[in-house]
């Protein structure tokens, strides 16, 4: 992503603090912002979702966010980025996924490694921070994906993941057992609990002080599936959002620029939807007993 778009993105977002609204309240800024993530994320459905998470995130980070910081599955370095100035490693299972960290970001991270997050290579009581958003539900074997964090985080140190929560199961398009085990499998939801779930593995690997900071509502679940499930359909590599990401490559800016726009101005009437109790996701904070 070229420098100047992180940038102006970075800038936007820096304004949605602890006592504001999801989006500010000049309804200019407020399709500016949306613009901007759309810009990067394209997908109607991928925006909606990260433009929440990315509110709910802010309003934490700076309380939580002490370096040296671990990134657990990195990717691209797209939303991170996003999120932090600097971030001292990240690591990632996809090669590709890897350079592109490193050739976009490198302003960002100090050093992207190409690493399995059952097994890191650092040394005990390493980092202060471990991050991770929407990655660790997707991994087999999650117990061994906390202790390994569990174990490079240093006295005092702390974990910040974001997860979906089974919750999002009761607030689908449909609620037949066939629907959810479809959406399981087009998002490789391996991990899909509840909090008391992740309270309990979080506990038994050695955490000793948990809180959970909840987003995505009930309503705003149902939109989102409302607009994802259909791009989702299609075989391996050939589904309809990959034919989408396709088709935006080619379109002339112009284009580009009345889509965001219309998007951004549908998108801003759904976000923060929070009318009932329940909730589909959820940010862990957890911390490493001892002294920092």
């Amino acid at each position: 992503m070229p420098k100047t778009k992180l940038e102006t993105i970075k800038k936007l977002t820096r304004n949605w603090g602890l006592s504001q609204p999801i989006f500010s309240p000049k309804k200019g800024e407020q399709l500016k912002e949306l613009m901007n993530i759309l810009s990067v994320y394209i997908l109607p459905s991928q925006s909606f979702w990260r433009a929440i998470e990315l509110h709910n995130l802010k309003k934490l980070i700076d309380r939580f966010s002490d370096h040296p910081i671990l990134d657990v599955g990195c990717g691209e370095g797209i939303f991170s980025s996003l999120l932090f100035y600097n971030i001292d490693d990240g690591i990632d299972i996809n090669v590709k996924s890897v350079k592109k960290c490193q050739s976009d970001f490198k302003n960002t991270y100090k050093r992207v490694h190409l690493m399995d997050a059952r097994s890191l290579k650092f040394a005990d009581s390493t980092f202060s921070t471990v991050f991770s958003n929407c990655v660790i539900e997707h991994i087999i074997d999650i117990y061994k994906v906390l202790s390994e964090c569990y174990r490079v985080l240093k006295p005092g140190g702390i974990l910040i993941a974001t997860v979906p929560l089974k919750e999002m199961n009761k607030h689908l398009l449909f609620s037949g057992s066939w629907y959810i085990e479809l959406r399981r499998r087009q998002l490789s939801h391996i991990n899909l609990l509840s909090k008391e779930e992740w309270l309990s593995l979080l506990s038994d690997v050695g955490f000793e002080r948990i809180e959970f900071y909840q987003y995505l509502s009930g309503k705003e679940c149902y939109f989102w599936d409302m607009i994802d499930a259909p791009i989702c359909l299609g075989y391996g590599r050939y589904t309809i959002s990959a034919a989408l990401r396709l088709i935006w490559s080619m379109l002339p800016s112009f284009i580009k620029k009345i889509y965001l726009k219309f998007m951004a101005l549908f998108l801003l009437n759904k976000i923060n939807i929070n009318t009932d109790g329940d909730y589909c996701a959820t940010i862990i904070i957890a911390w490493k007993g001892g002294k920092s």
